[in-house]
């Protein structure tokens, strides 16, 4: 049976919008990483994306990027909504920081992955531990967002 051209481009629409990339809006204030650049939306949920190929950092350079991250952010706990997509692995001292950081900052963060690889990444941030903060992965931003407002 032949498909009509309009149920074709719906689902060609839908595809697109279920890949599209965590991205900044134009007027959004940009702060880069060199392993992610991260936003603020209008919502006032921080957003990131991680840079394809970026470095893997030392636990020095992590740490002095993550103090820099908190004097960017503030005091007040937030909610983040993150790409995952291009995301190096990180080492099991990394994720041992995270674990004992990321509740200082954050209430709830939700992973978003485009790709198997990013999706098994997230899976081992999420499964590290029994996690202090909500945590959820998701293949498309919209229902990131959806899922993270919860928090707001």
């Amino acid at each position: 049976m032949r498909r009509s051209p309009d149920s074709f481009h719906v689902r060609l629409l839908q595809l697109n919008i279920d890949l599209k990339i965590v991205t900044p809006e134009t007027h959004h204030k940009v702060f880069e990483t060199p392993t992610s650049t991260y936003w603020y939306d209008d919502e006032g949920i921080l957003c990131a994306t991680s840079k394809k190929n970026a470095p893997n950092l030392n636990m020095d350079e992590r740490k002095r990027i993550f103090n820099k991250f908190m004097v960017n952010i503030g005091d007040k706990p937030i909610c983040m909504v993150v790409d995952v997509t291009d995301m190096n692995p990180v080492s099991r001292e990394a994720q041992i920081f995270n674990y004992e950081n990321f509740p200082k900052i954050f209430k709830a963060i939700a992973f978003v992955s485009r790709s198997p690889l990013g999706k098994m990444l997230g899976h081992v941030l999420l499964g590290m531990r029994r996690n202090p903060i909500p945590t959820k992965i998701f293949s498309n931003q919209e229902d990131a967002r959806e899922w993270i407002r919860e928090y707001l």
